[in-house]
């Protein structure tokens, strides 16, 4: 694996490195750092040492809202909660979380509707 730093201002740096894709190919991944130049090269050994031994685990595109609804759905079905909780809990994410979280990522006409049809953003 390769990699190397940039400097991106006073002290902030982009970390680049190779890690391998799910196709058995190279993928070029980018870290933004803040701090020393020593620590951005402390920083990178430890991200390509991770991106080698298959440790390093990238981004997911999963939204908030997906991932409450997910682990919501994995809780009813393992009875980890009771019904009454769930009820609340169901409440609490579609009425409290999601507009919240939504309305910082919505822009122009985007437009986001919870499970009873409120409209959000």
């Amino acid at each position: 694996m390769s990699g190397h730093i940039r400097r991106r201002g006073a002290s902030s740096w982009e970390l680049k490195f190779d890690a391998p894709s799910a196709d058995g190919g190279r993928q070029t991944r980018y870290r933004n750092f803040k701090g020393s130049k020593r620590a951005a090269q402390a920083e990178l050994v430890k991200l390509i040492a991770a991106a080698t031994d298959g440790s390093h685990v990238a981004p997911s595109r999963l939204t908030v809202a997906q991932y409450l609804h997910e682990r919501f759905a994995y809780w009813q079905a393992t009875s980890v909660i009771t019904p009454g909780t769930a009820q609340r809990y169901e409440q609490l994410i579609d009425d409290q979380i999601i507009p919240i979280s939504a309305a910082s990522y919505c822009s122009g006409s985007a437009r986001v509707t919870s499970r009873h049809g409120t409209r959000h953003c």
